[in-house]
């Protein structure tokens, strides 16, 4: 998607927000593509930035609530677990403050699917999708343990 469109950044406000207009419809076949196209912005996107820091802070106001959206136990997790993937990792790689609310809506939403994909006849895809964020929430955590750990440590030196 970079190659595509290398300075024309200002069509990714548009993309964005064709995609988050159309999520706001609920059609499982609209939220796949809406949704991989989400993810390919954040991925392609990531380490681009601008003069206020990452260019993908700009959408964080539509990003946010998509992740509610993509997590609200109404859509197949197959479909938004690469999209809630690479926000969680945009948002870790920017050391951006709503990470710790982004994993708290993550968990929140993982304990949706859970009893739900136990349920469902096609579940393979489900299961395989929620061990994913699953993986990841697990290492965003204990790196977030190990930072304040760290930081604890650090005052412990400052104040002898």
């Amino acid at each position: 998607m970079r190659e595509m469109f290398p300075l024309e950044l200002n069509c990714i406000d548009d993309i964005v927000s064709i995609a988050f207009n159309a999520i706001q419809i609920n059609d499982r076949k609209i939220d796949q593509h809406s949704f991989a196209i989400l993810s390919a912005i954040l991925s392609a996107f990531i380490d681009v930035q601008n003069r206020e820091g990452p260019l993908l802070n700009t959408y964080l106001s539509q990003f946010h609530p998509m992740l509610r959206h993509a997590l609200d136990g109404i859509r197949a997790l197959k479909n938004v677990a690469d999209f809630v993937l690479s926000y969680l990792n945009f948002l870790a790689e920017s050391h951006n403050s709503l990470l710790e609310e982004a994993l708290k809506i993550t968990e929140k939403g993982t304990k949706l699917y859970q009893t739900a994909i136990l349920s469902e006849s096609n579940k393979y895809d489900n299961l395989i999708s929620l061990t994913r964020i699953k993986c990841r929430l697990f290492t965003l955590n204990n790196q977030k343990i190990e930072n304040e750990n760290k930081k604890k440590r650090l005052e412990v030196i400052i104040n002898l």
